[in-house]
């Protein structure tokens, strides 16, 4: 990916303890997988459903003794923890990630961390399985990671890898959705928001669906709020305009949508001048009665 980049360290539990046993395994694997979905999602990245080539370094590591990562992937799709579609989107991911020639020539706590130099020259982020598990309990406060380079004809060298580590990172403490464009965007057909695509949203935010969401609304930070309504935006490809307030507004075909953090719903115009109604971030009818036909919005340069 651009600006991501997995590696054998995430893997590599020579810089940690195995997993005492699979079922602590597959809660850590599905951590990691769920924060890649996060990433995706964040992003509007894509990822073809495809399988992993059996030379693939990622397919045959094993996270426990006797168990591959491949393996354990099969298991949560036949427990029903992910699907066949989340499944494949995540190996074909991961064999994306690998495309990219490794680094080898840098330890991370005094073991070869294979791949870390490659983020590192590339600039870009990480995700760790294994530090998923070292730092999550303490908020992972670590952003950066010291990794030493080894060399034969010249003092070993300091460099640090940006890093995530679990989903919070990717929406609260990076904001990594916030810099990034919707890259696979396809044109718009529906001004509504896609339910099935959107549901995603709520596996973020461990919400179980939008009627929890809707009965906690009112206990949920504003900033929250705009940040999932954004999401869906993104999400749905609608165009972010400026208008006069600062009010987060799409544009849609002729159509523009303006965030309601107030009650976590979409104010709809029709033009600028024309105000439809309003309606809920997972919902598919516009809600005529609270149309008004005084509002209206102002666009900027």
């Amino acid at each position: 990916m651009d600006d991501l980049y997995f590696n054998e360290l995430s893997v590599d539990f020579s810089v940690s303890k195995q997993p005492k046993d699979k079922e602590e395994a597959k809660k850590l694997l599905l951590k990691f997988v769920k924060t890649c979905f996060s990433y995706i999602l964040s992003c509007g990245k894509g990822a073809d459903v495809c399988l992993l080539k059996n030379d693939m370094p990622f397919y045959s590591i094993r996270l426990t003794e006797n168990t591959s990562i491949n393996e354990l992937i099969n298991e949560l799709e036949e427990e029903g923890a992910i699907n066949h579609e989340e499944s494949g989107r995540f190996k074909a991911f991961i064999t994306e990630s690998f495309e990219k020639e490794w680094n080898p020539e840098y330890l991370f706590d005094k073991q070869l961390a294979v791949g870390l130099g490659e983020a590192h020259r590339l600039g870009c982020f990480s995700i760790s399985l294994i530090l998923q598990r070292l730092y999550v309990d303490d908020n992972w406060n670590h952003s950066q990671f010291t990794l030493t380079k080894i060399s034969a004809d010249c003092d070993d060298e300091i460099v640090f890898v940006k890093h995530l580590a679990v989903t919070e990172h990717v929406f609260d403490k990076y904001k990594v959705w916030e810099k990034c464009s919707f890259i696979n965007k396809k044109p718009q057909t529906v001004l509504l928001p896609n339910k099935n695509t959107t549901a995603s949203i709520l596996d973020i935010y461990n919400i179980e669906d939008w009627d929890a969401f809707y009965k906690s609304v009112q206990k949920l930070p504003k900033s929250q709020i705009r940040k999932i309504g954004k999401l869906v935006a993104i999400l749905n490809g609608w165009d972010e305009c400026k208008v006069k307030g600062g009010r987060p507004t799409y544009n849609s075909k002729n159509y523009y949508i303006a965030i309601d953090t107030q009650h976590a719903t979409f104010e709809v115009y029709e033009g600028t001048n024309n105000h439809l109604g309003e309606i809920t971030f997972a919902d598919d009818i516009i809600d005529t009665s609270k149309k008004k036909k005084t509002r209206k919005i102002e666009l900027t340069s």
